[in-house]
């Protein structure tokens, strides 16, 4: 692993944090709508009937995927 400064330490951190915040956000707004009966979302089922998959999940994971991939393009 290559040696980082403590700003980028601090950077990475704080990039983490917002995007828990946002994917967070994301989830609590998927939340709502189901709650208000405005949104009677799907699912698929991952690998047996208890392992379920819903299009917020794919969503918030693309999310996370697509952020992580903008921020730091090298990251692997």
């Amino acid at each position: 692993m290559a040696d980082i400064s403590d700003a980028e330490v601090r950077d990475i951190y704080d990039f983490a944090v917002q995007l828990g915040k946002d994917a967070g956000a994301m989830l609590m707004k998927a939340a709502r709508s189901r709650f208000d009966g405005a949104d009677a979302q799907a699912f698929t089922e991952k690998e047996n009937s208890v392992d379920l998959v819903t299009k917020t999940d794919t969503e918030v994971e693309a999310f996370i995927h697509t952020s992580i991939a903008n921020n730091y393009p090298n990251h692997k």
